[in-house]
Parts: C-alpha cells; sequence; structure tokens
C-alpha cells in the first residue's frame, strides 16, 4: 500500500526509463513499443507495476510480420509509396516538395 504525502502527493521509486511509454499510453491510449526485446521486457515489467494490463500485452505480443499478413499487391503498392515518399526528402533528409517533384517529372 503506498501513503500519499502530507500534500497530497505520492512517491513512487521506480527506475523512470520507460516511464514515458507508461504516461504517453495513459495519456493517449496508444502503446508505443520499443524495437529491443531487452527494452520490451523491461517495459512490460514497468506495466505490469502499474497494473496496466492491455499495456503489457501489447509490450509481451510478437512483433507483427507485414510480409506474411499483407497481400502482395498491398506490399508492392506500399514498397512504391516509400519510394516516392524518399524523393521528398532533401538531401540532408528533410522533406523538400521541390526536390519530390523535380524528382518525379525529369525521372
Amino acid at each position: 500500500r503506498v501513503e500519499a504525502a502530507a500534500d497530497g502527493s505520492y512517491f513512487i521509486d521506480r527506475d523512470p526509463t520507460h516511464f514515458r511509454l507508461i504516461l504517453n499510453f495513459l495519456r493517449t491510449g496508444a502503446a508505443i513499443t520499443p524495437e529491443a526485446p531487452a527494452a520490451r521486457a523491461e517495459a512490460a515489467a514497468e506495466a505490469a507495476f502499474y497494473a496496466l494490463a492491455t499495456l503489457q500485452r501489447a509490450l509481451t505480443a510478437p512483433p507483427l510480420d507485414m510480409e506474411t499478413l499483407l497481400s502482395p499487391d498491398l506490399l508492392r503498392m506500399r514498397r512504391a509509396e516509400s519510394e516516392i515518399r524518399a524523393r521528398f526528402l532533401a538531401e540532408d533528409g528533410r522533406p523538400s516538395l521541390h526536390e519530390g517533384l523535380r524528382s518525379l517529372f525529369e525521372g
């Protein structure tokens, strides 16, 4: 049982490494999961501590393999979209409408 301080606040003595994920989940309901397996496991342990079963399930579920879930036509469209998006990046990696349109019409 956690007791409130005199001012009504609570002190939770946990490692803050994954608290951003917990807080964002509480704010939005969206589970953003780390890619590294160790980070996913640590975040799942934090979700369990805070009794956030939905987040814990999301963090322990196997990653989705889009190659096996999507049809070949949809995969081709996604690849084509990625290629078009890449054309709209300037040399420094920032989005550039001018570069994108020029590359579409010139080549």
